[in-house]
């Protein structure tokens, strides 16, 4: 059965093609400034050979015209080989490929024709199995995601990078398809390539004080196959890589403060059966998760939100009321003088990304040893073996959405 599952899965990937969007980024030069990448956090999208990548929240994110069709069976590829010499791309390993689950798919209004520019986003993951999988690889870091803050003209425009699977050829056309001419290709193309560049503008639209688009303007070069790629400024990524603007000859993205796309990546479902979310959405926006990162590249401890999660499991327990839901990513945790047990309060923890380690022991004020030790040993344990850790070998079938209850 497994033989006949992998050889549908490569027939199907081998099989169905899309013509590329001759829109998707462009070269804004004479040279492409485009090295080589190796980052498995950023996967080739198939068969809409596009680009996505890995936020610690647990989901994939990419472009909306990156799904034209959510029903369709989809995959994501790692470790993607160079291409023939001619630029037609090769399959990697079976084992660097993985089903994305339909089921899970979040997409902003409309095809990149009909929606408004700054809000051409999906999000979704991969079926289970495959989750586990990936998310249990030692060689992937997942990124982080972060607000850009407001632009002063004053300044210096911010420095980015772009990284993403797009047709690469010689000059002056760099192998795009340009009014339905397929310029000559090379072994770099649609293969991971990096480019650097800087945010020109950021231009956000407002409906009823609800932010609906968010238009990152950048001068990093991208072709066709990049979109979805991730833009990256320092440790975060800042906005989802889009497309060209033919009246600036500049490259552009989707950044992060969209309401919807916010909520979303908050685990706040808001359309089932892959209905397209309206870009006018209004919904009550209640936290969903608290979230604790002790990696988050906010300079100070947080508040628990999606942009600025709790650096430590003292400040998050504190803070949580019964019933709420702890969102840890990967990371080491020390636990001396924190927390006492039982903590009185019932508390769920999920595990979206990367192996989680403790460091140490909680305090605790109960006069039940035997209290503390199970429940101490529940944290710990659920916690090291979540999700495939990298900690804890022993437990990788452990499932991805996997909760613990802490009472």
């Amino acid at each position: 059965m497994k033989f006949v599952i992998n050889f549908l899965l490569v027939t199907l990937i081998v099989t169905v093609a899309k013509a590329l969007d001759d829109n998707d980024g462009k070269i804004l030069s004479s040279y492409d400034s485009r090295i080589p990448s190796e980052n498995n956090a950023v996967v080739r999208l198939m068969p809409s050979e596009g680009t996505a990548f890995f936020t610690t929240p647990g989901w994939f994110v990419t472009a909306a015209h990156c799904f034209p069709n959510p029903s369709r069976i989809y995959t994501i590829e790692t470790n993607v080989p160079h291409s023939k010499d001619d630029g037609t791309i090769k399959r990697p390993d079976i084992k660097d490929i993985y089903l994305v689950d339909s089921r899970s798919i979040q997409i902003s209004t409309g095809d990149k024709n009909e929606q408004a520019q700054g809000n051409d986003w999906a999000v979704f993951k991969l079926i289970i199995k495959h989750q586990i999988k990936y998310n249990a690889r030692e060689d992937v870091t997942p990124f982080r995601i972060a607000l850009l803050p407001s632009l002063s003209p004053s300044l210096v425009k911010p420095l980015v990078s772009i990284i993403g699977f797009g047709v690469a050829g010689p000059p002056p056309n760099f192998g795009q398809k340009i009014k339905g001419v397929m310029y000559p290709r090379n072994i770099y193309s649609q293969t991971q390539q990096k480019a650097i560049g800087h945010i020109k503008d950021n231009e956000i639209s407002k409906n009823e004080g609800i932010i609906i688009e968010d238009k990152l303007i950048h001068d990093v070069d991208a072709a066709s196959g990049c979109s979805g790629g991730p833009i990256i400024r320092g440790d975060a990524v800042i906005g989802i890589h889009n497309g060209y603007l033919n009246d600036k000859n500049l490259n552009y993205g989707t950044g992060f403060h969209i309401h919807a796309l916010q909520m979303v990546l908050d685990n706040k479902t808001l359309s089932p059966n892959n209905d397209k979310i309206s870009r006018n959405y209004k919904g009550d926006y209640v936290p969903y998760l608290i979230h604790v990162d002790a990696g988050t590249v906010e300079d100070q401890n947080g508040d628990g939100t999606l942009f600025r999660p709790f650096r430590n499991m003292q400040s998050a327990i504190s803070a949580a009321q019964n019933d709420k839901v702890l969102s840890i990513v990967g990371g080491v945790y020390p636990l001396e003088g924190g927390f006492s047990f039982p903590l009185g309060k019932k508390i769920t923890v999920m595990f979206p990304s990367g192996g989680v380690k403790f460091i140490g022991t909680g305090v605790s004020t109960a006069n039940s040893y035997s209290a503390v030790k199970r429940e101490h040993q529940l944290l710990t344990t659920a916690l090291q073996g979540a999700i495939g850790s990298k900690v804890d070998k022993k437990t990788q079938a452990v499932k991805n959405s996997t909760t613990c209850s802490l009472l």
